[in-house]
This record gives C-alpha cells, structure tokens and sequence, in this order.
C-alpha cells in the first residue's frame, strides 16, 4: 500500500474516531457529575503515570520532588511550566525518543503539503505572535480529541453535514504546518466542501477565491474578518454565510457588530483550537468538559501562557479541554 492510500485511509478513520469520540463526550457530560469526574481522574491517572515511565524530564521530575506515590495524582502538585522552558527541554518532555526537536523543525521546514511524520504523527508550528513559535506534536488519539472538539463546537455554531454540502472556508496559517491548515486538511474528507486560503493571500486575491467559492460556513481570525468586512461593504466581496465563526483571537463587541452589519450573520466564537465555543447571541462561552485525552489544567485568563501537563501519553503534546475554568487559550 502506498503513502498516499494509507494517508487517506488515515484521514477518514480520524474523522470517524473524531464524529464517535463527540458523541461519547455528550453522553459522558450528560450523565451524573460524579461519574464524569471519575472519568477526568481516570484520565489524569493514565497520563500522568505515563509520563513518568516514558518521559525523562518527568521521570526526574518525580523522583526529585517526590510528587507521584501511590495516592491519587494532583494536577497542583505537577510542574507548572511556560513555553520557553516546553521548548527547551523538548526532547526530555516527549515520551518517543524518535521526536526530536531539531529534526522536527527541519521537517517542517520543508513541508509543502499535508503531511504525516514517521506515517504517525502531525508535526505543526505555532505563528509565534508571542515571540517564539512553539512546536507541537500530535498522535493519533490526541489529533482525534482535537477533532472531536471542532466537531462539537462547529455543531454549537450550527454546522451539519447536509445535500447540499456545506462550503467550508478556512482562512488561516500561510504554511502546512500551521494548525488551521492541517485541521482542513483532516476534514476535508466530503462530509461538506472544503476551501483553506492562507491569509497571507493578497486581499483582492482572497476575495476572489471567496466570491468564486461562496462559503456557507466561514472560519477566520478576527482581524481578517475586519479585513472582509470593509470588502463586503465596499461591495467588493459578495458573500452571504449561513455561519460566521472567528477563532483564536480576540473579537471585540464592535467588531462583532461590524462583522453583523456586513455579513448580516451573528458570529460564533471558537477558541483554543477549538476547545470553546460560543454560539451566535450566547452570554457564555461553552467549553467541554470532557475528552479521552487528560485534561489540561490551565491559567483562567484569556492568554494562559502556562500549562501543567505537556507530555501526554504516547509522546505527544495533546492539548484538550479544561475541568473547571470558564476560558482557555492555547500557546502562540
């Protein structure tokens, strides 16, 4: 069999594990909150005890401080760390030794599509607004916890697969390995058409794929969807989405407004890749409580910066859900 047959292969089973892994994580939050919790410990345990087996940064770690016996594992009682100290000591966290920081970055470096590593793992960069881009890796479970998440929080938004298909339109990162890109990518499978455009495009040049496309379902950056509004209102783009979502960054109350008047759609929120999600006209923002993969515990402000789980099983880092804050934000 070859690369490109066990790569779609891949890409189906992710979305099947991802559409099966929503619907476990409803029905786990719907039943009694002491079971759920049992669950998120469970988790916690597997991962944790894991770590400590595989990875040698935690290994150390506890055998230094004395921090994991044989009662039940403390999210408080694991190191608290930024994402300096993450990529630095890359190679300790990660619990493959075949995950090595600096060929990681060479492959991605030279990726010019999707793209598997070892035919196993999903190797992405962050945009490094923050200063320093950050490298993640991703195995199977934890990509399709990933996907489990888009799934529920397009649902919130009100994404359905349905004939016709939807038109998906992703405007994100501008290389392959950038998450939006490689998330479209997993998607893009026929449940509803997909289009992905890097807005690093030239503005006439979006907005010409966009009119030609004619998305349903709209996914952006906030700041990019400043950019479209003033081409709707100028009467430039010719849009009309059923379904407005921006992610990642923060979107105003004007800007929501600007967003409303131009498109004629309430937006949606979806955050943290997309772990939250508030649906048009909501008060709150919705965060799953549950996921196969642990949950992270997380700083409550809106640019959490710090985490105190990196290195889940497997070896890799598998960002999830929080357990009790109301906002999360993943690492830039």
């Amino acid at each position: 069999m070859n690369s490109k047959v066990r790569y779609h292969q891949r890409r189906l089973a992710d979305v099947a594990a991802a559409l099966r892994q929503a619907r476990t994580q409803i029905s786990r939050e719907q039943g009694p909150r002491a079971q759920l919790a049992q669950h998120q410990q469970q988790r916690l345990e597997t991962v944790v005890r894991h770590a400590a087996t595989h990875s040698p940064f935690y290994r150390r770690y506890f055998a230094q401080t004395g921090a994991l016996g044989a009662a039940p594992v403390e999210l408080a009682r694991l190191p608290v760390l930024d994402k300096s100290l993450l990529m630095e000591h890359f190679d300790e966290l990660v619990c493959d030794p075949r995950l090595r920081r600096h060929q990681l970055l060479d492959r991605v470096s030279q990726m010019t599509r999707d793209q598997l590593y070892l035919d196993r793992y999903r190797v992405m960069l962050t945009s490094g607004s923050s200063g320093r881009p950050g490298l993640f890796v991703y195995d199977p479970v934890g990509w399709r916890s990933i996907g489990a998440q888009f799934v529920r929080s397009s649902s919130w938004a009100g994404l359905r697969p349905s004939l016709p298909r939807q038109r998906m339109a992703w405007l994100g990162g501008a290389a392959p390995s950038h998450l939006t890109r490689q998330g479209a990518a997993t998607m893009a499978i026929g449940l509803h058409r997909v289009l992905a455009l890097p807005v690093t495009l030239p503005l006439p040049q979006l907005v010409e794929a966009l009119n030609q496309f004619q998305p349903t379902y709209l996914n952006l950056y906030p700041s990019a969807a400043m950019w479209l509004a003033d081409e709707q209102q100028a009467g430039r783009l010719r849009l009309a989405p059923q379904i407005l979502v921006t992610v990642a960054e923060l979107r105003t109350p004007a800007m929501t407004q600007r967003l409303q008047d131009a498109f004629g759609s309430a937006p949606s929120t979806s955050t943290a890749a997309p772990r939250a999600c508030s649906a048009p006209n909501a008060s709150t923002t919705r965060v799953s409580t549950c996921s196969r993969t642990p949950p992270w515990s997380r700083t409550s402000t809106p640019t959490a910066s710090r985490c105190r789980l990196a290195s889940p099983a497997l070896g890799c880092w598998s960002p999830t859900c929080t357990t009790g804050s109301s906002r999360c934000s993943g690492w830039r």
